[in-house]
């Protein structure tokens, strides 16, 4: 528990940094300074500040759906996964903006290929479709939501997260279905 803690510490003065300056101009000191801990007990819990960004992301998103997937459908976890980056506007924003855009990317890709891998392995298609099939289906429209949600965090993510899960549930409706029985008949 108390790795937890520490984890959370670090993470809180990140965010509380944040509020001055963009992530590539804070130090692993700035942040152990602000939580009196030791650079050996950052280095013990994060390989970098872009490991610690990605964990107080997923620790966030992790609280907002930890509910099982089979419980709610893809589209309610897309809202709710937007609704719990909204508070973290101002790390999405400087890692978007910073050198290593590339990190925020990939975890946005990540958090997207978990939520919609489910959907599409359960629609009337995903049982008969191969893997393959099924995994290019899966990143076609994780790559279409991360560009939404990257354009969502330019704008300011002014949008309401209802709003643009909306949008977007209209747009996919069907389309995995649809994908898999295309591909099923080729």
């Amino acid at each position: 528990m108390k790795s937890d803690e520490t984890k959370r510490r670090l993470s809180d003065a990140l965010l509380e940094l944040l509020e001055k300056r963009p992530i590539g101009k804070i130090s692993i000191s700035d942040i152990t300074a602000r939580c009196s801990v030791s650079r050996m007990t950052f280095y013990y819990h994060f390989r970098d500040i872009y490991d610690l960004a990605g964990w107080t992301l997923e620790s966030e998103l992790g609280q907002a759906i930890g509910q099982d997937s089979s419980v709610m459908g893809w589209q309610q976890r897309f809202m709710e996964m937007l609704n719990a980056l909204k508070p973290q506007k101002r790390l999405l924003m400087s890692l978007k903006s910073s050198f290593n855009r590339e990190f925020l990317e990939r975890f946005i890709l990540g958090e997207f290929q978990k939520l919609l891998m489910p959907a599409i392995d359960g629609s009337p298609y995903g049982a008969g479709a191969n893997r393959d099939d099924k995994e290019c289906v899966c990143a076609f429209y994780s790559y279409a939501l991360m560009g939404i949600v990257l354009r969502w965090i330019s704008e300011g993510m002014s949008q309401r997260p209802e709003a643009l899960a909306r949008q977007v549930s209209a747009i996919m409706d069907g389309g995995f279905e649809s994908s898999l029985s295309r591909l099923f008949m080729h």
